[in-house]
């Protein structure tokens, strides 16, 4: 089953054409990279995906479903973490993913199940404040996963992460990834994609410039494109 597709999908802000045409397919069970520079239009096409930023061109579908109303259902089973993930410093962990629980209409029962799944249970009465950055990306993926989506789609999820951080997100997409969901993520980093995803699609200034497996890409001339751009 195809779970994103887009067709020519196109952004233009006043001062500059953020994405150009975007099209790209994410079929069921992939993890998905969508690698590029900063500033190449990554985040830009996530808004789009997720109804925060309204196309100027072009077209896409989720889960099959392009038009207003069947997207709005379509986004019910996605979760998603985009840019830097808001919660209160001074609540525990377990006390945020409560706030956003409550919100969604889930039980307490899934939010244990979620810090399991990021290693957090143990760290759930602590102030959020105290958290390092790698748990508080943590803390963001249980946030993300509290509505068991189908589709969970990240932004830059390894971004400002020491090794160890970035080990500890690898593993959990990995765990996600043989629970069968779907993840389309977002990254400037060609190693950590190399790492973490079975395809990518390599954008630069707006444009896919290659798209493939993993093992297709590496080692060709479209990632020098990106090493280049780092």
């Amino acid at each position: 089953m195809t779970v994103i597709e887009t067709a020519e999908l196109t952004k233009r802000f006043p001062a500059v054409l953020a994405v150009d045409r975007v099209s790209l397919t994410v079929e069921q069970g992939q993890v998905f990279g969508f690698l590029g520079p900063n500033g190449s239009g990554k985040t830009t096409t996530i808004g789009m995906l997720m109804g925060i930023i309204k196309p100027t061109a072009g077209s896409f579908r989720l889960f099959g479903a392009g038009a207003p109303r069947d997207l709005l259902a379509a986004r019910a089973r996605v979760g998603a973490t985009l840019e830097t993930p808001n919660f209160y410093p001074y609540l525990s962990g377990r006390d945020n993913l409560r706030i956003a629980a409550a919100i969604k209409g889930i039980g307490k029962a899934r939010i244990e199940e979620c810090l399991e799944i990021v290693g957090l249970r143990g760290r759930g009465k602590h102030r959020f404040r105290t958290y390092s950055l790698g748990m508080k990306q943590r803390l963001a993926l249980a946030a993300t996963m509290l509505n068991d989506p189908e589709l969970i789609v990240l932004d830059e999820p390894a971004n400002g992460l020491d090794p160890k951080g970035m080990k500890e997100v690898r593993d959990i997409i990995r765990l996600l990834a043989d629970r069968g969901k779907t993840i389309f993520l977002s990254s400037h980093l060609l190693w950590e994609v190399e790492r973490t995803c079975t395809h990518v699609s390599i954008v630069r200034k707006g444009r896919v410039v290659g798209t493939g497996t993993v093992a297709e890409i590496v080692g060709g001339e479209v990632s020098a494109v990106v090493r280049a751009e780092r």
